[in-house]
């Protein structure tokens, strides 16, 4: 954009850009991750936990990845996918940490970590073998 443009031609084409709707698509399904597990488990750790790992998991890919160049349309429907992806993934390393772990809330975080560093070590790959 340059310097001419009006403020209302920037907001319009911020909010409307591909990366806001991810991170409008990752913040709901966080959020719907973290209502789903708050209710399963009663405990609000592993609810930040699934914010945590899905919400900041999605974005961190998008931002990673060159997919910059893709319609909004399909930019929603990878983040719609990719969310699906994490919260699944949060949902059976929870599972399995907490079988290690006593503490639910204690395990919820771990998963958290373990759920955005498989993200970003996968996006760390897809550069390796692209470069």
């Amino acid at each position: 954009m340059s310097q001419t443009d009006s403020l209302s031609a920037r907001l319009r084409s911020e909010l409307f850009s591909a990366s806001s709707a991810v991170q409008v698509v990752s913040t709901l399904a966080a959020v719907i991750v973290a209502y789903v597990m708050q209710s399963r488990t009663g405990n609000s750790t592993v609810a930040v936990g699934a914010l945590l790992g899905v919400g900041i998991g999605v974005s961190t890919l998008f931002r990673e990845w060159d997919i910059h160049h893709l319609s909004t349309g399909a930019v929603v429907f990878w983040a719609v996918g990719v969310s699906a992806l994490a919260a699944i993934l949060y949902g059976v390393v929870f599972e399995i940490a907490s079988g290690f772990v006593a503490n639910l809330g204690l395990a919820g975080l771990v998963t958290a970590a373990i759920t955005v560093g498989l993200g970003i070590t996968f996006s760390l790959t897809q550069q390796w073998r692209t470069n």
